[in-house]
């Protein structure tokens, strides 16, 4: 009986871990520690779609992973982008300078 109840505490724990890690992602807050810890949570737990819960978890973890790759590289581009014509707008400044 004692190994039931902690069967079913693990169980509440891996439930309000995801409800957690809900809250924190509507607020853009989750890490990966945060996903791992839910994830971990859920493999120690006794719900019958634990596995498949745990799975789509770390799913969504590399979707949130890959946006934000996404994301930093299209900075990164537009940062070079903006380099690039800030860099082109002296050059012709220079050039006008040096025709007088």
């Amino acid at each position: 009986q004692q190994q039931q109840q902690q069967q079913q505490r693990r169980s509440s724990y891996a439930d309000d871990a995801k409800r957690i890690l809900d809250r924190l992602q509507e607020l853009n807050k989750a890490d990966t520690i945060t996903y791992n810890l839910v994830i971990n949570a859920f493999a120690k737990s006794s719900l019958p779609d634990s596995a498949e819960t745990a799975e789509k978890i770390l799913a969504r973890m590399e979707k949130v992973y890959q946006s934000q790759v996404e994301q930093k590289l299209k900075a990164e581009a537009d940062a070079e982008s903006h380099a690039d014509a800030d860099a082109e707008a002296e050059g012709h400044a220079d050039a006008e300078g040096h025709a007088d």
